[in-house]
Formats: C-alpha cells, sequence, structure tokens
C-alpha cells in the first residue's frame, strides 16, 4: 500500500517544525523551547473490568496503586473501548482511527491476529503515538504486548512503529501459554475446528465420507482393507488441513514468544515471574531516560499481558486476594502499577508525565472464574453492566479509564461523566506534547477518511475543566463489531443495530465458542436505551414512546450510514492466512526451509 498523503502532510509538519525549533513561523517553536513537555505513560491493562479496582466500585480485591491515580487524577466513568476486543481496540489507541480503517479486524474467521505468523500489521504508512513523538524528539519505548500484527520478519513489530525499544510479548498470552503447556480446552478446540471456513467443509466431508464408507463395509459393498485405506487418507487430509495450521497458531504454546527488539529470546515464554520482568523492563525505562527528560522527555507504552487468560502469579502473591486466582493477578498488577509510578517519584518525575491507565476491552466472562467483573456504572448501583468481551453491550466496551498530569490538572480527584474513547489518546497526546492535532474524520463530511485522519477527539478541554457542562466531546460514537458498526452512541442514548446472540442468556455469555459472534440479531428499529439513566442496558425504549429518543435514533441512522461511508475498503489483515516461514523459531533467526522444517518438527525453542 503506497504511503497516503495525509500522514505525509503530517509527518512534513512534524519535520519542518523539528528542523527549525528557532524559527518563528514554526508551529513546535514555542513548546520546544520549554522544559515541560510532559513524558507520556501508557498503562494499558488486558481484559480488566469496569468493575475489578476499587476506585470503580470494587471494595474485595485490593488496587491501592490505581486507586491513589484516581484520588490525583481525573477518573473517566463512560470510558469507551474503540472496539470490544484487543487487536482492533489496541491498534486504535496507537493511532486514533477505527481499526476497521486499518485492515486489523474481520469477521469470517480472525477478529484478532490468531498467530505470530500471520503476515501484516498497522500499514507502515499509518502514524502511531510512539512515531509521532519520536518525530518530535521523545524517547519511546514499549514492554509487554503488542497483538497489532508482527508482519514478515518482524517488519510490523514496535520498533517499525516508531519505538526505540521494546520487550515483550508480540502476540498475546492466551491459555495454550500456560506453565503445564496446555493447549485449548476440548470445546474451544471443536468449536474452532467446526466453525472456520473453508475447513469446516473438509472436515464435514470428511466424516460424511467415512460414515458413508462404514455403511458400506457393513453392507458388505466394501471391503474392510479399503475402508481403513480410506480411512488413513482422510486422516493424512485432517492433519494436513488441520494439525499442520494448528502448530502455528496461538492453539501451540511454542506461539507464545518474548522478544527483545525484532528477536526472540524465550520460546515459549515463561509466565510465572512474567509480570516482574516486564515491571523491571518498564522501571529501567524510566531510570536510563529520567536524567535527560528535560530536554528529551520519554514516551513508555507498558502493555501488560494480564490480566487475560492464562492466569499466572508470582509464587510469594498466589492465594492472597479474596477472589482466588483472578483477584491474585489483578493485584500483582497493581503492584507493578505502584513500582513504575514509584520510579517517576524518585526521579522527580511524577508531577509531568501524563500518565493514562486503562483497559483494552471489558472481561472474559465465558472464562467464569477466571474472567474479571462488568460492574455497576453511574445511573444503576443494582444491576452490573451486560454483555462481556467481544461485544458491543456496555461491558464489552466500558472501561476503566484515569488520566494524571499533576503539573497541569494539578491532584483533582475529579470524576467526569461525559463519554470518551481510547480513540481519543492519540489527538490528546499531541495536544499536550505541542504537536498539531490531526483532523477529525467528520471535518472531511464523511468523505472516505485516508491515514493522518483520525475518528478520536482531544480530550483537553473536558480534561482542563474547559467543556461547557452537559456539552459532549462527540456527537457519535460507533461501535464496531468486526467490520460492522452494530451499535452507535449520540448525547445519553445508546442504539444496537446488531446484537450477539447469547448461549448463556443470564450470563450474556457463549460458553462454548471463545467469544460470542458479532451481529448474529439484527435489529430495525434498532434496540434504544436511555445510557445514562439505564447502563446495564434493560429497559429498551419502545419505538414511538419517547419523541427524543426517536429523534436521535433518526440522526444516528443517519450518522451511521455516513461513518460506513467514511471507510476506505481495506483487505482483513486478521485472515491472511499465516505462513509456516512466518513463524518465530528461537534457534532459527533466518527465513528459509530450515526454519520451516524446525517449526513443523517442533524443533523451536529457547
Amino acid at each position: 500500500m503506497p504511503p497516503m498523503r495525509g500522514v505525509s502532510a503530517l509527518l512534513a509538519t512534524l519535520a519542518a517544525g523539528l528542523a527549525s525549533p528557532a524559527s518563528a513561523s514554526s508551529p513546535f517553536s514555542s513548546f520546544l523551547a520549554q522544559p515541560a513537555r510532559p513524558n507520556v505513560l501508557i498503562l494499558l491493562v488486558d481484559d480488566l473490568g469496569y468493575g475489578d479496582i476499587g476506585a470503580y466500585g470494587n471494595s474485595t480485591i485490593k488496587t491501592p496503586h490505581i486507586d491513589l491515580l484516581a484520588a490525583e487524577g481525573i477518573k473517566l466513568t463512560q470510558h469507551l473501548a474503540a472496539s470490544p476486543i484487543c487487536t482492533p481496540s489496541r491498534a486504535s489507541l496507537l493511532t486514533g482511527r477505527h481499526a476497521v480503517r486499518l485492515g486489523l479486524t474481520g469477521s469470517k474467521i480472525a477478529r484478532v491476529m490468531p498467530s505470530p505468523a500471520t503476515p501484516g500489521g498497522i500499514p507502515l504508512e499509518e502514524m502511531t503515538i510512539a512515531s509521532m513523538l519520536r518525530k518530535a524528539g521523545y524517547a519511546t519505548g514499549m514492554v509487554g504486548k503488542w497483538h497489532v500484527g508482527m508482519g514478515s520478519n518482524c517488519s510490523h513489530c514496535p520498533l517499525a512503529h516508531g519505538f526505540d525499544s521494546y520487550w515483550g510479548m508480540p502476540v498475546t498470552n492466551v491459555q495454550a501459554c500456560a506453565q503445564k503447556g496446555e493447549w485449548m480446552t476440548q470445546s474451544s478446540m471443536l468449536h474452532f475446528i467446526t466453525d472456520q471456513w473453508p475447513a469446516s467443509l473438509v472436515f464435514r466431508a470428511a466424516l460424511a465420507l467415512l460414515a458413508i464408507s462404514a455403511s458400506l463395509v457393513l453392507s458388505g459393498k466394501l471391503s474392510s482393507r479399503a475402508f481403513f485405506a480410506q480411512c488413513a487418507l482422510t486422516f493424512a487430509l485432517l492433519y494436513t488441513v488441520y494439525w499442520v495450521p494448528s502448530t502455528i497458531m496461538l492453539l501451540n504454546h511454542k506461539a507464545c514468544v518474548l522478544y527483545e527488539g525484532n528477536a526472540v529470546i524465550e520460546q515459549p515464554v515463561q509466565l510465572k515471574y512474567l509480570t516482574h520482568r516486564e515491571t523491571h523492563h518498564a522501571v529501567r525505562f524510566i531510570d536510563e531516560h529520567a536524567r535527560r527528560a528535560d530536554e528529551r522527555p520519554f514516551f513508555l507504552y507498558m502493555a501488560y499481558t494480564k490480566v487475560h487468560t492464562a492466569l499466572f502469579v508470582a509464587d510469594e502473591r498466589e492465594g492472597l486476594s479474596a477472589h482466588g486466582p483472578y483477584g491474585d493477578n489483578v493485584e500483582e498488577m497493581d503492584w507493578s502499577v505502584g513500582e513504575i509510578l514509584a520510579a517517576l517519584e524518585r526521579h522527580g518525575l511524577g508531577d509531568n508525565t501524563w500518565v493514562y491507565m486503562s483497559s483494552d476491552n471489558g472481561p472474559w466472562r465465558e472464562s467464569r472464574d477466571e474472567g474479571g467483573a462488568c460492574g455497576f456504572a453511574p445511573g444503576d448501583s443494582e444491576h452490573e453492566m451486560a454483555g462481556s468481551k467481544a461485544q458491543t453491550w456496555e461491558c464489552g466496551l466500558r472501561v476503566p479509564g484515569i488520566i494524571r498530569w499533576r503539573a497541569r490538572y494539578g491532584r483533582t480527584g475529579r470524576v467526569e461523566h461525559a463519554a470518551t474513547s481510547n480513540l481519543d489518546i492519540f489527538p490528546t497526546i499531541a495536544a499536550i506534547a505541542g504537536l498539531p492535532v490531526p483532523p477529525h474524520v467528520s471535518e472531511r463530511a464523511y468523505a472516505p477518511a485516508p491515514a493522518g485522519i483520525v475518528d478520536g477527539r482531544d480530550l483537553s478541554p473536558l480534561l482542563e475543566a474547559r467543556l461547557p457542562a452537559g456539552e459532549p466531546l462527540h456527537d457519535f460514537i460507533f461501535h464496531y463489531c468486526d467490520l460492522t458498526v452494530s451499535a452507535v452512541r449520540h448525547g445519553r442514548y445508546k442504539a444496537h443495530f446488531a446484537t450477539t446472540k447469547w448461549e448463556d442468556e443470564r450470563a450474556h455469555t457463549c460458553p462454548s465458542a471463545l467469544v460470542c459472534k458479532c451481529a448474529a440479531v439484527a435489529h430495525d428499529p434498532p434496540l434504544v436505551f436511555d445510557i445514562v439513566a439505564d447502563p446495564a442496558e434493560r429497559r429498551p425504549i419502545a419505538p414511538g414512546s419517547d419523541a427524543e429518543a426517536d429523534a436521535a435514533v433518526a440522526r444516528m441512522r443517519e450518522a451511521r450510514a455516513r461513518q460506513e461511508a467514511s471507510v476506505i475498503g481495506v483487505p482483513s489483515q486478521t485472515e491472511r492466512r499465516p505462513e509456516v516461514g512466518n513463524f518465530p523459531c528461537c534457534g532459527f533467526p533466518h527465513p528459509g526451509w530450515r526454519r520451516i522444517l524446525a517449526v513443523l518438527l517442533d524443533r523451536c525453542g529457547c
């Protein structure tokens, strides 16, 4: 894909400003002359529920460090993930753009990057927070989970997207990464096999052929020898179709790799003390850059592998919480947050570091006791929010959101109820770093939006208490599930145009699958809720019963159509076929037939 005009223009503006900081005509001159450009710290947790931390109402899991961050900062009560599942949500956070514009979502096969061998990732012409800040003179580093694509031989890894250093898992932590090397549960594996197209057709055809052959043997029309030969050929076919691909998917613990820079350093990853090691590298990054922070501020993206399953904690932290292994994991993550914030204070950087803490999406309720809590949102203290991870019901989207910048916002402990999105983080960081805020898609009358045009809004008016009371930051917030705008938020109303079909109506989950499918049930007219008064989405507003709601729905229909028209067709990268030659293989760093054989013969490891 050739570089797009929008990002080229923005990069040119950045470069011009940096090349002549003393020039009065430069948009950077006045800001770069000041030593007070803030450091930037993003703390992103994986699958953390809105109701999992004390600052958002949990009274039994101990999260004192996150609670202190909220007490000194600004707590957002309607903070929304751009997507209810990890890959598209993380891509949106890093770029300020809906993942559908980047090709980082799918519908038929994979909604996330399913393998370290999948080609592609965030398109290289897209600007990320890291590439934007590095252009502006920041030191940039990342620790933890990437999961927005590695590309061929790490061509889309963090170092290709503006990070000076990287240490962490370039894909994700899943059940297969568990200490015992567990693969997926049988029910999930069966669902994976029978639900993927076109592989599912091969599976069903093979079973049908064996059934027919067995009946022919019983009727004497087929010899036993011919039947067993057919069975052998069928199983060989199934091995080729399923087992070989599964060796390079996240079904295999060897897909759980740890990287430093662009190189594999551990395969499979050892989870037990991974949070301690992540924390060590994050603190070391701060220590190394603290001395020059006045001259060259830093950006650290700490993307925890917690609290996604497989759950793991250090030996000394097992059994300390009142909520079993999941509570232990949340509390260990909070400990890590405390260590990183303490490093800032130790170097005198606590005041002038812009800190953002959040989760990529809501909790994975299908994992039952190993998943988090949806929580209770302001407006309903009796009913938990509906849904789960991977759904556009509120539990899948509404996440903790805490921002602190004591040098600018003070020690406020403020609570803000305006609807915000993790799409807003990119333009907000541009603003606080003194950089041009990229144009919003609505400024182009919803024409197709190339790179350089964002879907997020600068949060500064809200954070600096300049936003008039009751005035929204967003006219509309679009909730994608796969490639579809399944729900739209406008003012106090939220309209569901399509929802998932729950297997377990009480738990709002699909236990036989990993997650519920998107858009299984269409709604016309849409399901409409007053999301302020009814955040649990229990009382749909009947069409014709509320004139204000009806008018809002009409506007949401029009906005949804304009939003979909603004999306340039980008092929899904999550659905691209993983390639054996792309699979990371410790001991075989160079692509070629030796690496392919090592992967297929399970010889990768270090």
